[in-house]
This record gives structure tokens, sequence and C-alpha cells, in this order.
């Protein structure tokens, strides 16, 4: 086959899918060197089209007219450039209907590998023996087009290497044998209406490839009714061949509201190269799809569909134009699919095991207006609901496992998930035909999800793309719902954690929630050394602020000043992501009065200013850490010679602070003040273990307590004779407060070790580890070949065996 390696990688669009890096890589150099020395030829080459024409003959005077229109005959209709004539076709299309038959068949041929045309006998209107089709369209009730309309009623089959869906010739790999006599893939497409439009799409992949990340279902619907312009191709009558402008790889409908025919030729070689999608998934108001890694049974419900499915569309302002203003992409799959592998993006090796529970990872991104390809808001949620569905698909030739088109949307926002992420595209600023990709769910770990790793992949939170604003959490389950803060002027996700929003001008929005349903904790930081080089002069000069709302008082640093006001926030509102055309109306009308007053994160006294009440003004004072524990938010203050209060505001735990660091302490229960000195961090560590067994899983429980005013954050690293057992990148141990960790270890002998446990530059020796030997099983110690002790056991347990098979040896021999 004339395809190469590097096509294939181009094509990449599915982390499932090996590909062949290193051999298009040596492509691509060889390529771009041969670019630099005709790069002028190349690029007058490049857009050239050449000019296609076609021509039709038939059998005994039969018209090409009368074939489309469903009359029996046959006839052979031919695409040929220009400059070369009918006699020599890039392409043929072998058209007929026997009598009898209720359907037509047309086959089609494309230039052979070893040829320069593909051959024919004019005079005969026939093919010349030898090629065999590379596609077969058969149209149900005998006809192509009849009064204007096309007859969307299709079976195809497709043969070699032509790109018709997911996995079937996007890589280069011999072992395929996808030769162009080789099935490999079918295609189902319907208008039941015989409306001229097509209705659904349904393709299956044929080989089986097991081992390999392919996918094998792919299925579209077309749900509401989208302005739509076909366009009829090279040939009005026979309108399935796109004209040479089309891109030769373009499986997806390219423009919104425009169908073009699917069989795109390169026209320099003759080869069919792509067999594109009829129901547009992305390219129209509202559809229903699928993207599956298993196949298809007919006549069943195929409960374990995964991948994608669904994927679906829609438009909730009824006035789309083809763009959908609500998308839904889900990555699923059941208990113990082994295609499940490839959703941990931190398994390096690929190692990792099957997804225990059934998973579903799912952007939900709308648009606040008509569809127009950009989006506003998205929820990223990730958890383990089951789907307990029956859905047609295909006009009831099977039936998927999950919800419908219309239910969808209620089962990504009323069920309760473990993990939440919300994106704010700050105006529809995000383009893209799938909705917003920053944040995905399932970036806080696949091993933290179903607990093999105790901790959360947190550094997905620590960025965030320019203009951006997310938002996670991840402690709590519970719906996705957001709210809207008076503080910021701004949509929240309820319950969130924290959140960042990246300025797009060297800063960084950082928000906590400090415990609580509500963010409450706003501050301004600088995103890097380099990024601070692209400021502005204006803002590189910013000092930033930080607001904090505690709960009956907002305290705001900026410098060396600080402000604390009393006054109560409280969220404007509640609201729901919308999911269907009513609760999006009432979205929008919802946050309608608030467009446009979102307050400026670079002036953030002013956010304070909205908020009347009595102040008190602090000068000389710097706010340093802020934390929460239950119900009380702590902070530390730098207390400098320079201090001094003022303002209407009296509150008796910042009269007279001499120079010094503090802990001050708001209870927002109590609604009390307390401080004291900031003092250091000063630990104690206890060690806290049950007997251990050779071979057999145990637990050590490490208490780590501070009895400094101040919170402890330092790498750490425990360690059992020379075997690191647990490191931290950052061992947390609030002041005046304790941190567990409960470690597991195995031992494999009864050899004495140190424990150790080292926190930044400390050590703290924690005494020494043994091991008892197992317990005796049937009167033999329990062995491992690897430990020498045990080795008398092995020769015992061998000996047996030995006998075992003479005993069997010799019972056959008697028989």
């Amino acid at each position: 086959m004339r395809s190469i390696c590097i096509r294939r990688a181009l094509l990449a669009s599915f982390p499932f899918f090996s590909t062949c890096y290193t051999r298009a890589l040596k492509l691509t150099v060889a390529v771009g060197l041969a670019l630099l020395v005709s790069a002028p030829a190349l690029a007058q080459d490049a857009v050239s089209t050449p000019t296609i024409e076609q021509r039709f003959y038939g059998e005994e005077g039969v018209t090409l007219e009368a074939l489309s229109a469903g009359a029996e005959g046959r006839g052979i209709l031919l695409f040929y450039r220009a400059d070369r004539g009918p006699e020599r076709p890039s392409l043929a299309v072998r058209l007929r209907r026997l009598p009898g038959d209720d359907d037509a068949l047309a086959e089609v041929f494309a230039t052979p590998e070893d040829a320069d045309y593909v051959a024919v006998d004019i005079g005969a209107a026939r093919i010349l023996p030898g090629q065999r089709p590379v596609l077969d369209l058969t149209a149900l009730g005998g006809w192509w087009v009849r009064n204007g309309k096309t007859n969307y009623n299709l079976e195809i089959e497709v043969r070699g290497d032509i790109y018709a869906m997911w996995g079937v010739r996007l890589f280069e790999n011999p072992s395929l044998g996808m030769s162009d006599e080789r099935l490999a893939a079918t295609i189902s497409v319907r208008d039941p209406a015989a409306e001229g439009v097509p209705d659904w799409d349904l393709r299956r992949l044929v080989p089986a490839f097991s081992g390999r990340g392919f996918v094998r279902t792919a299925y579209a619907e077309r749900k509401c009714n989208t302005p739509l312009e076909i366009e009829p191709g090279l040939s009005p009558l026979w309108p399935f061949i796109a004209s040479p402008e089309t891109r030769v790889h373009q499986l997806l409908q390219q423009t919104p509201g425009r169908l073009t025919p699917p069989i795109i030729v390169d026209w320099e070689t003759g080869e069919v190269m792509t067999f594109a999608e009829m129901v547009s998934v992305r390219g129209q108001n509202c559809s229903y799809s699928m993207y599956s890694l298993l196949p298809l049974e007919e006549g069943v419900l195929n409960p374990d569909a995964n991948f994608e499915t669904p994927f679906a569309f829609y438009d909730l302002s009824g006035e789309g134009q083809g763009y959908p203003n609500l998308i839904i992409r889900t990555e699923r799959f059941t208990a113990d699919d082994p295609w499940s592998t490839g959703m941990d993006l931190y398994d390096v090796q690929q190692n990792s095991r099957p997804v225990p529970r059934s998973v579903n990872n799912i952007r939900y991104s709308w648009r606040n207006e008509v569809g127009d390809n950009q989006w506003d808001y998205t929820v990223q949620v990730f958890g383990f609901h089951p789907y307990n569905f029956d859905t047609p698909i295909a006009g009831g030739l099977a039936s998927i496992g999950a919800p419908s088109y219309e239910a969808f949307p209620n089962f990504v926002i009323d069920n309760e998930w473990p993990v939440v992420n919300f994106v704010d595209s700050r105006g529809g600023r995000y383009n893209s035909s799938e909705g917003t990709y920053d944040w995905n769910a399932k970036y806080i770990g696949l091993g933290y999800a179903f607990g093999w790793e105790e901790r959360p992949h947190r550094e997905l939170f620590d960025t965030i793309r320019e203009g951006l604003r997310g938002e996670y959490r991840f402690e709590t389950t519970r719906k996705p719902e957001l709210y809207f803060s008076p503080v910021d002027n701004q949509l929240h996700l309820l319950g969130a954690e924290g959140g960042l929003w990246n300025l797009n001008n060297g800063w960084n929005l950082t928000t906590t929630n400090l415990g609580g349903e509500h963010i409450d904790s706003w501050k301004l930081t600088p995103l890097s050394e380099e990024d601070e080089e692209a400021q502005s002069i204006e803002v590189a000069a910013l000092e930033p602020g930080h607001l904090v709302d505690l709960g009956g008082f907002l305290l705001y640093a900026q410098g060396t000043t600080l402000t604390v006001r009393q006054a109560e926030v409280t969220p404007v509102f509640s609201i729901r992501p919308p999911t269907d055309a009513a609760s999006w109306q009432n979205f929008r009308a919802t946050l309608a009065p608030y467009e446009g007053s979102e307050r400026d994160p670079l002036e953030m006294q002013s956010w304070l200013d909205a908020f009347p009440g009595d102040t008190l003004s602090a000068e000389g004072i710097a706010l340093g850490k802020v934390w929460a524990r239950g119900e009380r938010v702590r902070f530390e203050l730098g207390v400098t010679e320079a201090f001094s209060l003022g303002g209407t505001l009296t509150l008796p735990v910042f009269q007279d602070l001499a120079p010094g660091s503090y802990i001050i302490t708001y209870d927002r229960v109590a609604r009390t003040w307390t401080k004291e000195r900031a003092t250091l961090p000063k630990l104690t560590v206890i060690l806290e273990t049950s007997p251990f067994h050779t071979f057999e899983p145990g637990a050590l429980e490490l208490h780590v307590r501070n009895s400094g005013t101040r919170d402890l954050t330092a790498p750490a690293a425990l360690r059992i004779g020379e075997e690191t057992v647990r490191e931290w990148d950052a061992l947390d141990v609030p002041g005046e407060g304790e941190q567990l960790e409960v470690i597991p270890w195995v031992p494999f002998d009864t050899t004495p070790r140190k424990v150790v446990l080292t926190v930044g530059e400390r050590t703290f020796p924690l005494g020494e580890i043994a091991a008892e030997p197992t317990a005796r099983v049937g009167g033999l110690e329990a062995v491992s070949l690897s430990v020498g002790e045990s080795a008398p056991s092995v020769f015992v347990l061998a000996a047996l065996f030995m006998l075992a098979l003479v005993g069997l040896w010799w019972s056959w021999w008697l028989e």
C-alpha cells in the first residue's frame, strides 16, 4: 500500500493507539531537508488543484439519469484528470441494478498500486478483469437520486486501508494485513423518512485486531433539525465523490451546516483515502454518538459499550445554526474492562490494572449564548456510577447500556461525584468543537481514586491556561452545583476546596476554601520569574493583595497595611448547570443582572469597599500564612516598629502588639479572637507498631506532633534499614497539632532494622523493628526460595513432590 507511517502518525487522536514515532521522525527530518531545498516549487504545487471531469458509459443505451433514478441496467462512471482523458480514469464506479433486484449496487475502483489509472473498456462499458473494488455501496430501494433528493439508505463495505473510522487506517503496521481486498469496515446509513438528509450512521470495524486499542463501533445520530446545505460533489447524479479541494484525511464534516460527499480521493495517485462521516457528530446543532473499543452485537443489549459512550451535543437555545451550545463527552469503562488501563495518565510504564469498578469521566461544557463553537463554563466530573439503561440505537438494530440522549444531562448533574472541577472560560473565548478540555477530573489520578495511592496528584491545580479560571473539589462527594459570590461577583463551585485564575498578565489569583461550602480567600500571586519579566510596568509595580472572608469580618492585606471590616458575606444565589432548554433560559436570566459586574483582581481594595461596615486599619503589619482548623481560622502576623492602629472598629486582640510574629485565631462559631506569640515548629515523633511476621503485611503508625504555633511543611522520608518505605514531597504538620501517617510494610526476614524519619534536615531515630518468623503450616515452615534459612523446608517439599510424581507414574504403569 502507498500509505506511509508519517501520514498515520499525523492522524493520531487517541491515547489507546500505539504509534510509529521513530519512522515518522526519520521521514519528517528527511522531508524537512527536502523542503529547505525545494520550498518555492513545492509552495507553488501545493496551491494547485487538478481539474477532475466525469463521464458515464452505459450498456445498451442506459443513461446515468435513468440509473440514478432507479432504472435497471449497468454502466461505469469515470472520474479523470482533464489532462489525461477518460481512457485513463483515476477512479471508476460500476453502477448496476439487475432485473428483479430491489437494491442498486455501486462498486468503487481506485487506481491500483502498481498502475497509473483504472483499466476500463469504454466501448463495452466495463472494468477490465483483475481489479477489485475498494468500496461497495448498496442503495436500498434501488435508486440514488430522485426529485433532487439523495438516497441515504445505504449499506457500505470498506476494503483495505481507507480511513473510514478510528482504528482502521491510522498507523502503518504490516501485522494488520490490510490489503486492498480485505474487508475493513461496514457502514449503515439511514434516512427513514426519505428527506434527503441522513439520520444515523453506524460504523463497525470488521477485523478483530486483538490486543489493539482501536475503536470498533462508531455511531452518530441526528437529534434535531439543523439548517443543512448538501454539496453534490463531482456528480450530482451520484453525489458521493468529494471535490478535489477537500482534504484527503477529512473524516469529520468540517463546516457546520454543510454535508460534503464522503468519498475523498487523492487525485495525484487515484487512491481513495477517506470515507467521511455522513452524519456529523460536531457540525450540527444536536447529535448523539458513541465511539466504543468493543464491537456492537445486534439484537441485544450491549451493557459494556465503553470509551466515548455516549458523546452528546445539544442546542438548548433552539436557535442554533450548526453549532451546539452544550456538549457532554464521557470516558466510560465497566469493572475489569481491559481497555480501561489506558485511562491512567500517571501509569508511565503502562502496567496499571483494569478499573475495579465502573468509572465515568465526563466533561460537561456549555455556552451561555447560541452555540458558536466557544464555551463559557465546564464541569468536569469523575465517579463510579454504573449505567442502568437500555437505549436503542440505529433504528432498533441494537441497544446500549448508556443513558439516552434525553437522560444524559440529568445523569451528570443529578448524581453525586467524588471529583468535580469547574472551569470558567471568562466570556466564551475558548474555541473548541468538543468543549473545554482543561482540568480533566481524572487528572487527580486513578491510583488515588481507587485507593491504590494515598495522595492525589494535586499538581493539576498548580497551573491553568491563560485567561481561564478553575476550581476543584475531591475531598467530598456531592452533586455539581454553582453559587454566585458577591465578593468577586463570579460563579463558583459549591464545596470547592480551592482554585486558580490565570490573569494572562503574569499574575494568578489563588482561591481557597478555609472550611465550609464557599471560597473565602483570594490571593494575588505572581506566576513565575519568567512571567514577572513579561509584566507591564504598571502590573509589575503592583503590591499583591489578599482578601479573606472570616465569617462576620473581612480581612484585607496589602503590603504592610491590614484592614479588618465588620461585614457579612452571603452568596447571592446557587444554581445547577443547565440540563434542558428551560433550565438554560433560567440560568441566563439569573446571571444576566450581574454580567459585566466582575470585580478587577488587580484592584482588590475595591472588593473590600463594596462592603460597608466598621473598620480597623493597621499600618506596619504584614499578613503571612492563613489556614483553617475546623471552625477556627488562623493567620500569622508580622508586626514592625512602625505599627499603628486606627479606624472605627476596636478589636482587643490587635491592641498593644509589640514587634514580632503572632498567631491570631478567629473562631467562626463563637466569633471570638485570640492571639499568641508565633513559635517555631517543634516536633515529637512517636512510632507505634503491632508485631510483624515475615511475608505478612503489617502497618506502622507514625505520630508527628508539632508543639510550636507555626505549621511545619518540609520534605520527609521514613527508612527501615536501607529501605525507604515512604517519602513526602511536603509533610504538613499544623502548629499545635498532630499528623498521623499509617504506612504499610512487609518484612521478608527476621533481621532487626533501625527505623529513621528525616524531616527537612532533622533526623529522628525511632528504634528497631524485628519480624518474627511466620507460623508453621502443616508441620512445615512457610518458605520463600529467596531466604536461606528456609532451605531445609524446600528440600522436604521437593522430596514430597518427587514422591508424588513417582506414585502417579507407578499407577499409570500398573494400568
